[in-house]
């Protein structure tokens, strides 16, 4: 006789309900008739196939905020297991997104002032003894921290992630937003992660995607020519001026130019309205 799995009938389940309306859920149960033969330490796994053993992803009985989401097995006898099923809230399969937001500080060199104007950071040193070099004005660069916002949503998705859907994982990783995206314009945010946690047992699969941006810089950066010759900077009354033109121009994948200063933007665009669904 095959082993069978029948559902609340131990102590120990349990409902929360948290929110307006989130809810996770604990279900206890027996699985019976496991195998006295083979290596014990293959029962509790033979316990998983048991007849009525729900799968990881399917909903809780009649809500469909809830999903199985772990489970558990501890071993009663040779023949015997208890059986722990953790549901977790998930509006929907498909259509209900769970949103995490936070920050970091984030130490880079640069050799600008971080904020609107984008000041260069360049000083030069006029000796109060006449015998000693002087210096023209030339960049200094800095270490400094910057605040990186970040989020990331993840997707309860039906179904098995194949290989072509896990190949575009690569795509889009390194591209930035199209378009205006939770009030920064193009090139503001980057996708920085993407991973996909698929279910053994259960036909469906949790992806997560998480993008960055930099206060209110864009994924931009900055250069200034060097002469070969000397290794000055090519600096001079007109290099804010032009850092500040290039530097309010909208984001457009590939190099922009100025007299000795350029600005790249390298990394292509995508649209992150589709790609994180909202």
């Amino acid at each position: 006789m095959p082993a069978t799995f029948t559902p609340d009938t131990v102590e120990g389940s349990m409902v929360e309900i948290f929110g307006n309306s989130a809810e996770s859920a604990v279900r206890t149960g027996i699985v019976e008739g496991l195998p006295t033969t083979g290596n014990p330490e293959d029962v509790l796994w033979s316990a998983m196939t048991a007849t009525g053993m729900p799968t990881t992803g399917t909903p809780y009985p009649n809500r469909t905020n809830c999903f199985l989401t772990r489970i558990q097995l501890f071993g009663i006898s040779h023949q015997y297991a208890k059986v722990k099923l953790i549901y977790e809230p998930f509006q929907g399969v498909g259509t209900s997104l769970i949103i995490r937001i936070g920050a970091s500080l984030s130490s880079y060199a640069t050799n600008m002032l971080p904020g609107a104007t984008r000041t260069a950071l360049k000083v030069g040193f006029t000796p109060a003894d006449t015998k000693l070099e002087k210096i023209p004005e030339d960049f200094v660069t800095i270490n400094m921290l910057r605040p990186l916002r970040r989020v990331s949503v993840t997707q309860l998705r039906a179904g098995t992630l194949d290989v072509a859907e896990a190949t575009t994982f690569s795509d889009f990783v390194g591209r930035v937003n199209s378009a205006t995206w939770l009030g920064k314009p193009a090139g503001s945010w980057i996708v920085n992660n993407a991973d996909a946690t698929i279910s053994k047992y259960g036909g469906y699969y949790q992806r997560t995607i998480e993008g960055m941006s930099q206060g209110n810089d864009l994924w931009r950066y900055f250069g200034v020519l060097r002469s070969h010759l000397t290794g000055k900077y090519a600096i001079d009354t007109n290099t804010q001026s032009a850092i500040n033109t290039l530097r309010s121009n909208a984001y457009s994948y590939g190099v922009q130019t100025g007299n000795g200063v350029l600005a790249v933007d390298p990394y292509e665009t995508t649209n992150f309205t589709s790609l994180f669904g909202f």
